[in-house]
């Protein structure tokens, strides 16, 4: 991936990131610590979902006991316990929710990690998120392959990403891209250009009725990778 796609591709998260803080929400902590909320709601493969991530002074194995103590006082269901590398991980249910706590050890004492809140919600937010997800699918050329998706409301918009790849030459591809989006509505914006030495990448931004579209397309091995990122005004 050539360092200029790679910049933008910074750039168009954070935008993204910023959409998504706006809305404030954190996951409660079953033990004592500092947190800061990463997703306040967002929506992760079809699953609306919380993340914050935590400072902690207790060590790992303090902070596994008091989260299995209070989890296992507080709810009818099974605390599920794992490891990944030097991670360690608890799940539990609280009502219709999934909480997931990973947490390692910090260098020099205390603990730190992410906790994650699984919602099953077919609410307005499921709704317009998974929308702005569809939308974005149906503007991908015939043959893409879509690898993720993530999207957030923040109370006055919505935002959604997709991450696709697809095996077509780059120029063909991106031409077919850029007319399926036109035929949306949208129209091309000069915000967002790559500069002209750069070959194996695309870059461009859109605009339709308060609707912004950022588009990045290059060359990774034999396939291409797609980025689109897709903020929708307020309806």
């Amino acid at each position: 991936m050539s360092r200029a796609l790679t910049r933008l591709m910074a750039v168009t998260f954070s935008c993204w990131a910023s959409a998504v803080i706006a809305q404030p929400f954190t996951p409660p902590l079953p033990f004592e610590a500092r947190s800061e909320t990463l997703l306040p709601a967002g929506r992760i493969a079809g699953r609306t979902v919380a993340i914050s991530r935590f400072d902690s002074t207790l060590d790992v194995d303090q902070a596994i006991a008091e989260a299995r103590r209070r989890w296992r006082q507080d709810s009818r269901f099974d605390v599920v316990e794992g490891t990944s590398g030097r991670w360690r991980t608890l799940s539990h249910r609280e009502g219709e929710s999934t909480i997931t706590l990973q947490i390692q050890g910090r260098a020099g004492g205390g603990s730190h990690g992410l906790l994650s809140v699984w919602m099953n919600d077919a609410g307005p937010l499921a709704a317009r998120a998974d929308g702005a997800e569809r939308r974005l699918r149906a503007m991908l050329p015939a043959g893409a392959s879509t690898l993720r998706t993530l999207s957030n409301i923040d109370g006055e918009r919505v935002a959604a990403t997709l991450v696709a790849t697809h095996d077509g030459p780059l120029a063909a591809l991106w031409s077919r891209l850029v007319a399926s989006i036109k035929a949306e509505g949208f129209e091309q914006s000069d915000a967002l250009t790559l500069p002209a030495h750069v070959r194996d990448a695309r870059a461009a931004a859109f605009l339709r009725r308060g609707d912004e579209l950022m588009v990045t397309m290059d060359a990774r091995g034999e396939r291409l990778g797609i980025v689109m990122h897709l903020i929708e005004a307020k309806r």
